[in-house]
């Protein structure tokens, strides 16, 4: 069986040291903003909730609205690094815009059947 076109693929020597060399300061910065507060928000239960978050955020990635990728997956990715960091400030962060991406999805999910009806009740009428 052939390998994975993603797997023939590479990355030059030159091109994965420039990727590091600019990406460095952004993580550098993000390692000192993290620290060890507010525990009860980063501990077990905490994780089981903001794991529920991510799996109805992962169903909003999936829909097909144009741009509507990007505020679940910076959602996901600050409750994330507050839980590696053990940081219950990012956690709550990312869960406050993970709540308010997905009220905003359902919004326009909700929204695109409206028009849907009217259109299609416009169309037959």
């Amino acid at each position: 069986m052939a390998a994975p076109l993603i797997a023939q693929r590479s990355v030059s020597r030159a091109t994965f040291t420039a990727l590091v060399r600019r990406v460095t300061p952004a993580l550098a910065w993000l390692e000192r903003m993290l620290r060890p507060r507010l525990q009860s928000l980063a501990g077990e239960v905490a994780q089981r909730i903001v794991g529920g978050l991510c799996l109805l955020l992962s169903l909003v990635l999936v829909l097909p609205v144009p741009l509507g990728n990007m505020l679940p997956a910076l959602a996901i990715s600050l409750a994330m690094l507050g839980l590696l960091g053990r940081d219950g400030l990012w956690v709550a962060v990312g869960g406050l815009v993970g709540i308010v991406s997905f009220v905003i999805a359902v919004g326009v999910v909700y929204a695109m059947i409206k028009a849907t009806i009217f259109l299609l009740s416009r169309a037959l009428a």
